[in-house]
């Protein structure tokens, strides 16, 4: 640790795989704050791209970029340790996935584009938060994925999601939806969803869709599937899945790997997000709902 913050400090650019996160590193004259890969492949060519930038500009070359595809992409986004993982696509649906980390949404969306052209960015969580009551969108998806319902947690109230404890939540949730008290895990998802939310209500320079994973694995396998993502089984399917329909994972990726249902997700996330693209996918319900926020309530698929 002390050697990558000495790095950081002195202007030396410093490549993570694994360990500890380091999003938060106080800026400053001459401070580099590391960056992440994931696989030692990416990590080398980030890391080589880095020195190259360097080395122009103490030439006083201009300083390259990083060399972005012209092809349009899109970007499958869930939520993991520390913030957000993203999966760059192309629209084709098929092909290498690029991942990519970052600690808020509007990083990640923003280190996407320096890459590729963007599309779509398909984010799972909630999109278009309720003033009262449930959204269709839960009740729908739920309903379509039968055994796998349960994955689908409903939307906490806007208002709900502003209080600052969970206690003061709940008693919140009650008077608004009529009577149904709040799930910690949706409370948990406070931040996250808030995250997303402040990004998509300006306008974010981006069609950005809300989509659910386990919707996306079902219409990929033609039914929900049986295995639970957090199981090794659940993530071999999964990555089965996936390589059936043509995503080429990254090197590491495989069901042993820490964090690997999150990085399965936004896979699925992004295969949706290419549907999106091209005008095959469908969302749930047919007619978004709106709320005070004015905002597309739908689950794409």
């Amino acid at each position: 640790m002390s050697e990558v913050v000495l790095a950081a400090r002195t202007g030396v650019p410093v490549v993570l795989v694994g360990g500890p996160r380091l999003d938060d590193v106080p800026g400053g004259a001459g401070v580099v704050a590391p960056v992440r890969a994931d696989g030692p492949v990416y990590a080398v060519s980030l890391a080589m791209r880095l020195l190259d930038q360097q080395e122009s500009m103490r030439a006083g070359r201009p300083v390259p970029g990083p060399a972005p595809d012209s092809a349009p992409h899109v970007l499958g986004v869930d939520g993991a340790a520390g913030g957000w993982v993203g999966a760059l696509l192309t629209v084709r649906g098929t092909g290498p996935v690029r991942l990519l980390r970052a600690p808020v949404i509007r990083t990640l969306v923003g280190e996407a584009l320096a890459l590729a052209p963007l599309a779509v960015v398909a984010v799972d969580i909630p999109i278009g938060l309720p003033d009262t009551g449930t959204r269709q969108a839960d009740v729908l998806a739920r309903r379509r994925l039968g055994k796998r319902g349960s994955s689908v947690f409903p939307t906490p109230v806007r208002d709900a999601l502003a209080a600052p404890t969970y206690a003061q939540a709940r008693q919140v949730s009650v008077v608004r939806t009529g009577g149904r008290s709040l799930a910690a895990q949706g409370y948990a998802l406070r931040r996250a969803i808030l995250d997303v939310d402040g990004f998509v209500r300006p306008d974010p320079g981006v069609r950005v869709v809300e989509v659910h994973p386990e919707l996306s694995f079902a219409v990929m396998a033609g039914g929900p599937l049986d295995s639970r993502k957090k199981d090794r089984s659940g993530a071999l399917e999964r990555i089965g899945v996936l390589t059936s329909h043509g995503l080429v994972l990254p090197d590491g990726v495989d069901a042993d790997a820490r964090g690997v249902d999150d990085v399965l997700d936004a896979a699925a996330a992004a295969w949706t997000g290419a549907r999106v693209a091209r005008g095959e996918a469908y969302r749930l319900p047919e007619e978004p709902e709106r709320f005070s926020d004015g905002i597309d309530a739908a689950i794409w698929s």
